[in-house]
């Protein structure tokens, strides 16, 4: 008697997974679901299978989950469709994840742990390569954002309101006063209130959500990931190299660079970026000494200081290598044409409180006497002929500098003849040389209170002179170096405004020499700004 074959019956079950994910790959189900979850919730969800990582694919289910756990990401995908992702980094899952890791690591950690690599006896090699992978990622998301930043149709200069230090006390504030008519020439007047900055009749346009974005946020470092959410400020990547040199080696660099370019970063640096290396732990077996009493003025005013960072760790991009930078008072931005850089306060973040940016420039760009109106149809108008010598309005006014002494805190207040000039720099026209959105507009240009004070701002908003590379008693054959001469400016951040820059000029130098001419301010009047 035979036995009754048994059927075998194979039950298809349905997989538990299939209807989430037909459901996570709407858009609007996606967001809905992450506003809810952390990211190691989310993390963990990605992880159950290869369908669910698979979701990060989708450029436009990536920005979703990216608009959620990158901070300010959300800025740039309210619109509908996808960020265009032909002009930015690849990212993917595993540098999303690397980079929040980075932003629960205190910066501290990178230091310390250099400290300890460098003085054990068995180096940690495992943790110092996770350091690296983590500024690596931090680095790609900076650059990310920043590249979103250029191609938004929102982008706005924020306030620089809050980069500006507190005027000079004093009784009485000499202040540009406003033309009745484009006709009539600007005048430098005196006040004894402060004047409301100049505005165009146009209303202002409503606030955006970038603008928004960054008011909303708190900036408490220079190494804040935030800061690459703003065109006006330089963001600040970040390697680790470990080392112990009072300055960065130029071996040092070298391993910077490659960091930068193993991680496929290097390409997408633009000139101004600033690369912090994490891994530098100075020692200070040997302190600086001040080798005269003004030295020790300008040292003893920034030691009080103490929310300034260390001033060696900074490399910045000139467009081919990585420089040291130190943000110290005197010492000029090393880039090759400053006028390029989105803001003249590119770098306030990371400079000292009491210290203010000084640029090394060779052009003075195309300006106006009057301010420019607006038309009907949003348009601007600007005056088509070149200002004259006589059509510059200038004054001779008596200012409030500061000046070192031994007394009152290492700072005195005395008042000095200086020479203003008011101008209103325009935008680049088509064929003209780059200028940066933030140089836009007005500005005041100070210059010693002598007739050769005089000469130097004259020579300088007209482009001749000293600033065509014409040095006396050189022959005729030196007009032709019209690059040769470099207009050493201050940015003077405690008289600026919203919409008003002051520079001050310090001196005049010829590229190459050692010495300089000193045509506007004597050196000793920035200590302390």
């Amino acid at each position: 008697m035979s036995r009754p074959s048994k059927r075998m019956v194979r039950l298809s079950l349905p997989s538990s997974s299939a209807p989430s994910l037909v459901g996570l790959k709407q858009p609007s189900i996606l967001r809905r679901l992450v506003s809810y979850l952390d990211w190691p919730s989310f993390h963990a969800i990605l992880s159950t299978s290869r369908d669910f990582r698979s979701l990060f694919l989708d450029p436009t289910l990536r920005n979703s989950i990216l608009a959620r756990f990158v901070p300010g990401f959300d800025t740039f995908t309210f619109r509908d469709s996808a960020v265009s992702q032909e002009s930015l980094l690849s990212i993917d899952l595993h540098q999303l994840h690397l980079f929040l890791i980075s932003q629960r690591v205190p910066v501290q950690t990178y230091p310390t742990h250099a400290l300890r690599f460098m003085f054990s006896l068995v180096p940690y090699v495992d943790k110092s390569e996770s350091l690296v992978a983590l500024t690596q990622a931090h680095s790609r998301f900076v650059l990310l954002l920043q590249s979103l930043v250029y191609t938004s149709q929102n982008l706005v200069f924020p306030s620089e309101a809050q980069h500006v230090l507190p005027p000079i006390l004093s009784e009485k504030r000499y202040v540009p006063s406003t033309p009745t008519s484009s006709n009539s020439q600007s005048s430098l007047s005196r006040s004894s209130t402060p004047t409301p900055p100049t505005s165009n009749s146009s209303p202002s346009p409503p606030p955006s959500r970038l603008r928004l974005a960054l008011s909303s946020l708190s900036v408490s470092s220079p190494y804040d990931f935030i800061h690459a959410l703003s065109p006006a400020r330089a963001p600040v990547l970040r390697t680790y190299v470990p080392c112990s040199a009072p300055h960065l080696h130029p071996h040092i660099i070298v391993r910077c660079e490659e960091q930068l370019i193993d991680a496929d970063l290097w390409s997408y640096l633009s000139v101004g970026d600033i690369v912090a290396n994490l891994g530098h732990v100075p020692l200070l077996d040997e302190p600086e000494k001040p080798t005269n009493a003004s030295d020790k003025i300008k040292r003893s005013s920034l030691h009080r200081h103490k929310s300034s960072p260390p001033p060696t760790n900074w490399l910045l991009f000139n467009g081919t290598i990585l420089v040291p930078f130190s943000p110290q008072p005197g010492v000029p931005i090393p880039v090759p044409d400053a006028l390029t850089l989105p803001s003249p306060f590119y770098y306030t973040h990371i400079l000292p409180r009491f210290a203010n940016p000084i640029f090394l420039l060779r052009r003075m760009p195309r300006f106006s006497t009057v301010i420019p109106s607006s038309n009907s149809d949003g348009t601007t108008y600007e005056e088509t002929v070149e200002p004259a010598e006589g059509d510059i309005p200038m004054r001779l006014v008596y200012l409030p500098v500061r000046v070192p002494t031994t007394h009152g805190g290492g700072i005195a207040l005395v008042r000095r003849y200086k020479w203003l000039a008011r101008v209103f720099v325009n935008a680049p026209r088509e064929g003209e040389l780059e200028l940066g959105q933030g140089w836009q507009g007005e500005w005041i240009v100070e210059g010693e209170g002598t007739k050769e004070g005089r000469e130097a701002l004259i020579d300088w908003l007209l482009g001749r002179g000293r600033a065509q590379g014409r040095v006396e008693g050189k022959g005729k054959g030196r007009e032709q170096d019209r690059t040769e001469v470099e207009w050493e400016w201050e940015l003077v951040r405690e008289r600026c405004q919203n919409d008003r820059m002051w520079f001050k000029l310090l001196t005049v130098r010829t590229v190459g020499e050692e010495g300089s001419e000193t045509m506007g301010a004597d050196r000793e009047d920035v200590v302390g700004f």
